[in-house]
């Protein structure tokens, strides 16, 4: 028997670390859960038909697909869904940041159901994991061949350490809901439920519910019958009808009953054919207990079956039946059905059917079919349900843009794409503010005591209320008071900003030659003889661009057509330190897309004359970090930036060219101008890379030769990476922050990533993780 008091501790501890809240580390764990469902999907379909008898297409479609369509909108929205967003300020706020962020719960229970034991499991799993949870996963016991499966592969595919799965009956659920979890998902009927809400709320733990109810069909005169029909005996079918939001009843008028059983009859031979039994595209019944359950149903129902009927214990089976004549108190109008049986109740009109919905549970789906406006219209203002049809039945719960999850006794909370990520992360409120004395005079002492009418309306006015400030310009002179203040205190910030910044460095400074031209040379001249002339190092050819002469910062570049072309860049491709298949090898067994021949022959050319690296396992060090650094070799520019060059950041007064901005570019992501410049020098012997910073992110050779660059300069000769010590070149790229700073899960998750690049490339054992946090 499992300890769960053991494993929901083990999971906390890992939490606790800050792994799963890595952004890279979520996104790789998403492409791995990726490549589950693409690596073994006849083995899923084979699980699906043991334990339901799905058609391959049912299982294909509305599991499989609906799970990889899934994952591949999460991966691709992530960045943006996790991003902090900022809010509006008013007067009194106009200096501060206010923002909220997306924080995990912690530690997640997600209870999966037996009648989508893969979709409904798979997917809240990787909603949670998106939004930084560890998880424990219950599937149903019930879809045992599916749940042996999953127990099987979440372990191969996921880190074990943040993602657990355990197996049992309702015993060992109930052991399970004993511990503290800091959020449940729990999808199943309403009755368990319920349980599971009251257990939680005596633990104080916040849940989502995906329950069940019935789900109505309104269907008038203006509808195409036809149509109609063939889109709700659709509906009802699918998973045998075991889905919550199957069609469960049917409201209409006398007229309308009869041309619906004529329809359904020629609509059931038509899609299942003259023995429905023999079928390849229904499934079954789960098991014989919910088998005798339904067989109870229609046993004891008061009404006519016009349509099917027929049943068979040992095959599990129960044709598509249609049932008139109900009565609405009957169990078959009262419980759930779950089950290929569709009862027919009469109603005069909207009206009356609107009525005979309010009187019950709120429905988690609700079905109307008809052209008449006034008649949707009244539905939708006058009934409450989890989702909404027109036309049509199932087809809302497929759309990732739009919530899905009902109310009341249907369910609480609501999941689908971007509402799968709040739904498993809760916004924390976010204020702050400086302690400049100037912005201290003017917004923090209208609120301090002693209390005036003066106070009183500049908190008025900063506060938002500008109604009074339209309708009174007497409030005017106060304003502007207030704006010119605020002007005043940014304008001394900045200046106090400017004259704390460290003067920038000549090149003698930091080792490198100062730029000069060469006396009694024409500028002309540069590239075809400066490479001849020792005082001449001002310029360089460039070989990226070409019919380019660079100048030092502060002259910009002129064009010239050469005469002599000098100053390439770029090694001995093909040196046989890394074969490509074990460079692409490395990429995408960490869950990242393959990489291109470009990058990869780059990678080559670069790796030996400027990242001095003559060793695999070196080598395995270095594209380890690059792919951290740069979202798998895929992000050559700072995701935060690509949108406004992040103009007031990496700011460097003296260094910095005009019009140009230095945030993070290629795969070390090179940032700032001090090291922008060197780099420069160091490549080309001129400063280009000062006047044209987005030429590391623009060329695939220079993204590479900047990483390379850095590395030799910072990480090559640091002590302990030469002797294999993984742990020392994290130390030297990040370690204020990630050794011995507070993001020591990060270089945990380096090492997790080298671990298996160094599998890749055929390198024994794990390497040697010391040099950072140990």
């Amino acid at each position: 028997m499992a300890d769960y008091g053991q494993i929901v501790k083990g999971l906390r501890l890992t939490y606790e670390t800050g792994r799963t809240k890595d952004i890279h580390f979520r996104l790789g764990q998403l492409r791995n859960l990726a490549r589950m469902y693409q690596e073994n999907g006849p083995d899923l379909i084979s699980a699906l038909k043991k334990d339901l008898r799905k058609p391959d297409f049912e299982s294909h479609m509305y599991e499989i697909l609906l799970l990889s369509r899934d994952v591949k909108n999460t991966i691709s929205n992530l960045q943006s869904w996790a991003k902090p967003k900022h809010l509006p300020r008013n007067l009194i706020s106009l200096s501060d940041k206010i923002y909220y962020d997306h924080q995990p719960h912690g530690v997640v229970l997600i209870i999966g159901p037996w009648n989508y034991p893969l979709h409904l499991t798979l997917m809240p799993l990787a909603a949670a994991l998106a939004a930084g949870n560890c998880i424990l996963v219950k599937p149903s016991e019930i879809s045992s061949a599916c749940s042996a499966l999953l127990g099987a592969l979440i372990p191969k595919y996921l880190d074990q350490e943040c993602y657990k799965v355990v197996q049992g009956d309702v015993l060992e659920t109930q052991k399970i809901m004993q511990e503290k979890f800091d959020f449940i998902f729990f999808t199943g009927s309403s009755q368990v439920g319920r349980i599971i809400y009251m257990q939680a709320a005596s633990m104080g733990i916040p849940v989502c519910l995906e329950l069940g109810g019935k789900s109505p069909v309104y269907i008038d005169s203006t509808a195409n019958i036809r149509m109609a029909v063939e889109r709700i005996i659709w509906a009802k079918c699918v998973c045998f009808g075991q889905t919550c939001v199957a069609p469960d009843y049917v409201l209409c008028a006398k007229d309308v009953e009869q041309q619906f059983i004529n329809e359904a009859k020629a609509v059931i031979k038509e899609f299942f054919g003259e023995n429905v039994q023999n079928s390849k595209d229904l499934g079954r019944v789960i098991n014989a207990r919910h088998f005798s359950r339904l067989r109870q149903l229609l046993d004891t129902t008061r009404g006519q079956i016009v349509v099917g009927g027929k049943v068979d214990e040992f095959d599990l089976f129960i044709e598509p039946t249609i049932i008139v004549e109900v009565d609405e108190h009957e169990p078959l109008m009262t419980e759930e059905i779950f089950g290929p049986l569709l009862p027919i109740y009469r109603t005069k009109n909207y009206k009356d059917a609107i009525d005979f919905i309010n009187e019950r549970p709120n429905p988690l789906a609700l079905y109307v079919f008809s052209t008449d406006a006034k008649v949707i219209k009244s539905f939708l203002q006058k009934t409450n349900s989890g989702g909404v049809s027109i036309n049509d039945a199932l087809y809302h719960t497929s759309i990732a843009e739009v919530p899905f999850g009902g109310t009341n006794d249907s369910g609480l909370g609501q999941y689908h794409g971007k509402f799968s990520f709040d739904t498993f992360t809760r916004p924390r409120a976010i204020v702050h503010r400086s302690f400049s004395p100037l912005e201290n005079k003017l917004n923090y002492q209208f609120r301090y005591p002693p209390y005036n009418d003066l106070k009183y309306k500049m908190l008025n006015i900063g506060l938002g209320h500008y109604d009074k400030f339209y309708l009174r310009m007497g409030f005017v002179p106060y304003l502007l008071c207030f704006v010119l203040g605020l002007l005043f205190m940014y304008t001394l910030q900045i200046f106090e900003a400017q004259s704390n910044t460290p003067e920038a460095k000549k090149n003698s400074d930091i080792g490198l030659p100062d730029l000069q031209v060469h006396s009694g040379r024409p500028e002309g001249d540069c590239c075809g003889i400066c490479q001849s002339v020792s005082g001449c190092r001002g310029y360089a050819w460039n070989s990226y661009e070409g019919g380019t002469c660079w100048l030092k910062a502060g002259t910009g570049p002129i064009t010239f057509n050469p005469g002599v072309v000098v100053g390439t860049i770029g090694g001995d491709p093909g040196d046989g330190l890394v074969s490509y298949q074990e460079f692409s090898q490395a990429v995408t067994n960490n869950g990242y897309p393959t990489p291109s021949q470009q990058q990869y022959n780059a990678f080559v050319s670069s790796a030996g004359p400027k990242g001095q690296i003559s060793s695999k396992q070196e080598a395995a060090m270095a594209i380890t970090h690059f792919m951290h650094e740069s979202d798998g070799l895929r992000a050559k520019r700072e995701y935060a930036c690509i949108e406004n060059g992040c103009p007031d950041s990496y700011r460097t007064p003296g260094c910095d060219a005009n019009g140009q901005w230095y945030y993070g570019r290629g795969y070390i992501q090179l940032s700032w101008c001090y090291n922008y410049r060197p780099a420069s020098m160091y490549l080309f012997g001129d400063e280009r890379l000062v006047w044209d910073s987005d030429m590391v992110a623009r060329e695939e050779t220079i993204a590479w030769d900047t990483a390379f660059w850095f590395w030799m300069q910072n990480v090559h000769n640091a002590a302990g990476v030469q002797q294999g010590m993984f742990g020392a070149s994290t130390r030297a790229i990040n370690g204020g922050l990630e050794c011995d700073g507070p993001n020591q899960h990060i270089a945990r998750h380096r090492y997790e990533m080298y671990k298996i690049v160094r599998r890749s490339f055929g390198l024994s054992g794990d390497g040697d993780e010391r040099g950072c946090y140990n």
